[in-house]
């Protein structure tokens, strides 16, 4: 009698001899179905594993329908799917791919399922059931899952209980559904039931999280130091830096581990220095969280740059920091959504662990008005207000609108005129205002007014008011002042009827005075007055900074402040963005708060 060669060989070649048929099932199917209807018949058992084996990355074809109807018929689909030589991973994979060409297996293997928890808690049974569950979170709803929690959780197995508390914690709609797993005595089933925390909210997740992340246990600790850090807490930097220099070994490896899943660069000082002086499992676990960490650098520098316009640094007496910035993508106009781990500071090349983000919302849509006098372009004011248009330009988000109103300033200015709209076929224009940056910057270089020219700075203001109220946006409003026509903004009596306009329309006013002999006091205090306006004094060579830093503010700005020990002397600040969005960094000066 011929001895067969051991199990995992003979199935190994039956795979291939499967394989080998279903390929060549269109040239001949008729032969192709005879054959595997033999090797089916002459060993079913080793037959379903093989098969399992030969459908791999084999979808679609003809044989492979057939042969998967066949495994159907004979009830063998979950027998090759459950082997014990089949690699789960790829056993998953097939069982989906099965599932979406409409071959059911949820009932056979909650059956299945049904059936083993009634079994004793043996190696065999317990791996049995594991690989159910991995099959069914494959393929049906995880809420399914929670039909048998009950079972599951009372199964005397801990690895059965733990995988349980993974697959239904994570199909949970709220923390309070697995707050008993995160509770539970095994710390097993807490570490699976805190992972399953990372998928849900910050709001529903960040108490547990907390609370986990000072258990006695490494691996919950870890699990949730790393869950603080996805949802963008900044308490978990440090509790990450802690637990790697933890006195307990256990402690410094999940530590570890858990820095090298946040892929974040601002460890990667840390773990050159840990690289350095550490050795055995300690080292290995340095060098593959700088693996990670390395890899999605390289990354995220091809997402794009974030540019970061600052506005202020400002340093206080009791050693806290205050920063100020805006940022700007090429390829995103919303930035809102980058989580404060996104961003890291070094102050003197000494990593803030602790810091506070605040961003403003960003409006769905700007409506910009600027205000200036029509000087002649080779006046200075001009040629600032030039630069600075077109620097703002830059920052404009597409969708955003803009409208530009001149006004004679009596010394040599344009004389009021007619100035037809600057436009192209195609150009977006709404009331007045225009979206297209083309359009826009010819209008800047060439100093055109949009509309006739205003005789004076107050009926310019007056104009830009009444249009740019009949805008559902956040509306802002730049006025540019002149010597020449500020007496129209001194009037009290006028300013009092434009008041209610500007309170009516929700209108923010920036104000700009680039000269001493351009106060206006009157003016001023009504744009201090508008909810977010300012006013501001430059002289011409600091008017497109001045004007810049103002606009950028209007969207995606930031405000970034933390704390040094008091005394501590203020170096400069290095700020940088590593996150999906792209990445970006620039050097803040600290100057002391006035």
């Amino acid at each position: 009698m011929t001895k067969l060669p051991p199990m995992n060989e003979y199935t190994q070649a039956l795979a291939e001899e499967i394989a080998a048929l279903i390929d060549s099932f269109p040239s001949q199917p008729r032969e192709n179905q005879t054959a595997l209807s033999e090797l089916l018949a002459s060993n079913p058992e080793a037959f379903s594993a093989a098969a399992i084996r030969a459908l791999k990355n084999r979808d679609g074809q003809p044989g492979v329908r057939y042969l998967t109807n066949l495994l159907a018929k004979e009830d063998l689909l979950l027998t090759g799917l459950l082997d014990s030589s089949a690699n789960p991973r790829e056993a998953v994979a097939l069982a989906r791919s099965m599932s979406q060409q409409g071959i059911s297996l949820q009932l056979s293997l909650e059956q299945a399922l049904i059936a083993c928890l009634h079994e004793p808690g043996t190696n065999a049974n317990v791996k049995r059931i594991l690989q159910i569950l991995d099959l069914l979170a494959g393929i049906s709803s995880p809420t399914r899952l929670r039909l048998f929690q009950t079972p599951l959780m009372a199964y005397p197995d801990k690895n059965v209980q733990s995988k349980a508390a993974l697959l239904i914690g994570s199909s949970a709609k709220c923390a309070d559904c697995i707050s008993d797993h995160v509770r539970h005595p095994d710390f097993r089933v807490q570490a699976n039931a805190v992972e399953a925390l990372w998928s849900m909210s910050r709001s529903d997740s960040r108490a547990l999280l907390a609370a986990a992340c000072q258990s006695p246990n490494n691996r919950v600790a870890a699990n949730a130091a790393l869950g603080l850090y996805r949802i963008g807490e900044v308490c978990a930097i440090r509790a990450l830096l802690q637990m790697a220099t933890h006195t307990e070994p256990l402690f410094q490896l999940s530590g570890l581990w858990a820095i090298g899943e946040t892929q974040d660069p601002r460890f990667l000082p840390f773990l050159t220095a840990q690289f350095n002086q550490s050795q055995g499992r300690k080292h290995l676990a340095v060098t593959r969280a700088l693996s990670r960490i390395r890899r999605r650098e390289t990354i995220i520098e091809q997402t794009g740059a974030i540019q970061i316009t600052v506005s202020r640094a400002r340093v206080f007496t009791d050693g806290s920091r205050k920063l100020s910035f805006a940022l700007r993508s090429s390829h995103l106009s919303d930035l809102s959504g980058l989580k404060p781990t996104d961003f890291a500071l070094w102050e003197a090349d000494s990593l803030i662990e602790e810091y506070t983000v605040r961003s403003s919302a960003n409006a769905m849509l700007l409506a910009i008005g600027f205000v200036a006098p029509c000087s002649a372009m080779s006046d200075p004011y001009a040629e600032a207000l030039t630069e600075a248009f077109a620097r703002c330009l830059s920052l404009k988000r597409p969708v955003d609108l803009w409208r530009i109103d001149g006004y004679c300033t009596g010394h040599g200015s344009l004389e009021p005129k007619s100035a037809e709209v600057l436009t192209r076929p195609g150009a977006r224009k709404e009331c007045s205002f225009l979206s297209d940056p083309e359009v826009l910057l010819e209008m800047v270089k060439t100093g055109s007014p949009r509309h006739k020219a205003a005789m004076d700075a107050f009926t310019a203001v007056q104009r830009q008011c009444l249009a740019i109220s009949k805008h559902s946006a956040k509306r802002h409003m730049f006025v540019f002042l002149h010597q020449g026509s500020n007496r129209s903004l001194t009037d009290a009596a006028r300013l009092k009827r434009l008041t209610p306009q500007i309170e009516h329309g929700q209108i923010a006013l920036h104000g700009f005075a680039p000269a001493a002999a351009h106060e206006c006091p009157e003016f001023e205090r009504l744009c201090l007055g508008t909810r977010g306006g300012s006013f501001a004094h430059p002289t011409f060579d600091e008017l497109a900074d001045a004007i810049e830093q103002s606009y950028a503010q209007l969207t995606n700005s930031f405000e970034i402040s933390y704390s040094v020990p008091s005394g501590s002397e203020p170096r400069s600040v290095l700020l940088k963005i590593l996150s999906d969005y792209g990445t970006g960094q620039a050097t803040f000066t600290l100057e002391p708060s006035p």
